[in-house]
């Protein structure tokens, strides 16, 4: 398992399109000048600044319409613990996400998607990535998304060429990858065949004067504007 992960469980979720926002709900907890702890209506609660860690950080609490500090999150029980407690007549509301997948899972479907990312980039790359490309980013986040909808929805929810279509999606970035591996990854030393090294050697593929922009692009950065295109 790689020592530092691809992509976040949140940049996840969100791409399943199973990251949930709630803006100004009225929480429900007594406003009466001691109680401060406030719970949400729907949980598990989850991280919203990518950092993979549910706290304080991820959820906006309100009293009377401007926001205060909290002290502490449960993401499991939905509660949200103020510093100070509002007193009688404070209208108390909160912004936060959730989803209905349970954290676990989403490792789980992460270290999937690292582990297989890992084990077709083992002879082009060295691994695991400590300094992760953007292509590996967006391949890892595309095919445990598909794996998570897959999971999820299946084959009997009518999803086939939908947004949901999660088999579509892995798919997809088995694709994306085979193409990474082609240009040899990250170092642009592929083995996989005589085409691929041969386009890998390519010196523009690295270093390419980009006359739109007018500026030299690499080759995660083409690869993410244009991945059904030809990147050299």
């Amino acid at each position: 398992m790689p020592t530092t992960h691809y992509v976040t469980k949140q940049a996840i979720l969100e791409e399943a399109g199973l990251s949930n926002p709630v803006l100004a709900e009225l929480v429900s907890g007594a406003a009466n000048g001691t109680n401060k702890v406030f719970t949400t209506t729907y949980k598990p609660l989850i991280d919203a600044n990518y950092d993979d860690e549910v706290d304080p950080y991820d959820v906006t609490l309100y009293v009377n319409g401007v926001p205060v500090d909290v002290a502490s999150v449960d993401a499991t029980s939905g509660t949200i613990t103020a510093i100070t407690a509002p007193v009688s007549g404070d209208e108390v509301t909160a912004d936060y996400r959730y989803t209905p997948v349970l954290d676990q899972y989403v490792q789980d479907v992460r270290d999937e998607a690292e582990d297989w990312i890992n084990t077709e980039m083992d002879s082009v790359d060295p691994l695991p990535y400590t300094k992760v490309p953007p292509t590996i980013r967006k391949i890892a986040r595309v095919y445990a998304a598909g794996m998570l909808l897959s999971k999820d929805y299946g084959y009997q929810r009518e999803t086939d060429g939908t947004s949901k279509d999660g088999m579509a999606r892995m798919k997809q970035a088995e694709a994306w990858l085979a193409k990474y591996i082609t240009i040899g990854g990250s170092t642009g030393l592929s083995n996989v065949s005589g085409t691929g090294v041969e386009v890998s050697s390519d010196p523009d593929l690295f270093d390419h004067y980009d006359q739109e922009r007018g500026r030299y692009t690499g080759i995660d950065e083409r690869f993410m504007r244009d991945p059904g295109g030809d990147l050299t």
